[in-house]
């Protein structure tokens, strides 16, 4: 089980997933890439720290972001709330 973020209006939670192996620019563009079009995703963020910060709507958006991330090869080291 996963903690879940701050609720907001709507039901969307914000989580912020901490992923190891970005080191650049490039690897920004490559989470980005692997997070567009997610269902029940609604906005995300990552910086250089491989923190990625997300709003999350529905029961399993937080899977898809989890598999999107690890597919992409940053594996997720933790996640919290927003």
């Amino acid at each position: 089980m996963h903690p879940r973020g701050a609720r907001y209006a709507g039901g969307v939670n914000t989580e912020v997933f901490e992923v190891e192996g970005v080191h650049c620019p490039r690897c920004i563009e490559k989470i980005a890439t692997a997070l567009t079009g997610l269902d029940g995703l609604r906005a995300a963020d990552a910086n250089l720290m491989g923190e990625i910060t997300v709003q999350l709507e529905g029961p399993d958006a937080h899977e898809r972001v989890r598999t999107a991330l690890e597919g992409a090869g940053f594996p997720v080291a933790a996640v919290r709330p927003g």
